[in-house]
C-alpha cells in the first residue's frame, strides 16, 4: 500500500489516501500527512468484519424492493465516515446503477446506525467505501 501525494478537498485539506482492496470491500483510508497511522488507526480487518456482520440489513434493502421490481439490479457504491468514537458521521451514495432511491436511502440509513468502536481521538476520522452488487 502506498499513500498519494496529496488527494485533499475543500472538506479535508491537505489528507493523503490509500485505496486497499479486500474481497468484498474497498476500503478507502484518509490521514493527515503528519500522522502515520495509517486508515486513521482503524483496522480494517475490524471494520470488514462489521460491514460483513450488517450484509443481511443491506440485503433486506434490495430484497424489499425486488418484490416491487422483479427486474431490479445493479451496483451502488458507498462512502462512509467514522469518527474515533467509532460513530458513522456520514454516508453518500458515490454511484449507483440500480437507479432505486427507495433502496439507496434504505442503504444510507442502515449505515447511519452501525458503531465500529471508539478508537483514540488523537487517530481522527476514516473514510471508506463500499460496492454492493444486486442482482448478478
Amino acid at each position: 500500500m502506498s499513500w498519494s501525494k496529496d488527494w485533499g478537498n475543500r472538506k479535508y485539506p491537505g489528507y493523503r489516501a490509500a485505496t486497499i482492496w479486500l474481497p468484498t470491500l474497498q476500503v478507502h483510508c484518509w490521514r493527515k500527512p503528519t500522522k502515520p497511522s495509517i486508515g486513521g488507526g482503524r483496522d480494517i480487518d475490524a471494520v470488514a468484519a462489521i460491514v460483513k456482520s450488517h450484509n443481511a440489513a443491506i440485503q433486506y434493502c434490495y430484497q424489499r424492493e425486488l418484490k416491487r421490481n422483479p427486474n431490479l439490479r445493479g451496483k451502488v457504491v458507498v462512502r462512509f465516515i467514522i469518527d474515533a468514537s467509532g460513530k458513522v458521521v456520514e454516508v453518500s451514495i458515490v454511484s449507483s446503477t440500480l437507479r432505486n432511491r427507495r433502496v439507496e436511502r434504505c442503504i444510507v440509513n442502515r449505515i447511519k446506525r452501525w458503531n465500529f468502536g471508539a478508537i483514540e481521538k488523537s487517530k481522527g476520522n476514516t473514510a471508506f467505501k463500499q460496492v454492493y452488487t444486486f442482482g448478478y
